[in-house]
């Protein structure tokens, strides 16, 4: 006779399947980067893990996406706020990784996030326009 766990105690092991039974991703971010683990990439960002953190070497894992040359890993950070702007190692960022490797696609991507970023700051403080005054405007956008 199998015991009977109800609606209730299948709701909640639905939900731990689909969560992964909750807690922290079990591989670190750099290796699920490294071996190309879309899942566990995916499992950090939902966990709210720190996309920026360097590893032993300096590298945060957009440089590491950036140097392997995985478009898809590259966009996937990217929008889930990786900072395209983190220098490792010499100064450099996965930009210019991408480019000394030849790889146009991931430099394009990550190009095209940071002019939206731009973009998005240039957007601010817009009230110049509308009272005149410059100095106004940027206390204004201070709050």
């Amino acid at each position: 006779m199998r015991p009977r766990i109800g609606y209730w105690g299948s709701v909640w092991v639905g939900c731990l399947v689909l969560i992964g039974c909750g807690g922290a991703p079990s591989t670190s971010l750099h290796k699920a980067v490294e071996d190309g683990n879309y899942p566990a990439v995916r499992k950090h960002i939902a966990a709210k893990s720190d996309l920026n953190t360097k590893n032993t070497s300096g590298w945060t894992a957009l440089h590491l996406a950036a140097m392997k040359g995985d478009l898809a890993m590259v966009q996937l950070l990217a929008e889930a706020g990786a900072d395209v702007k983190r220098t490792g190692p010499e100064g450099k960022t996965p930009i210019d990784l991408a480019r000394s490797k030849g790889l146009t696609s991931i430099v394009q991507c990550l190009e095209g996030r940071l002019e939206a970023g731009q973009a998005a700051g240039q957007q601010r403080g817009g009230r110049a326009l509308i009272d005149g005054g410059v100095g106004v405007s940027e206390v204004l956008d201070a709050f």
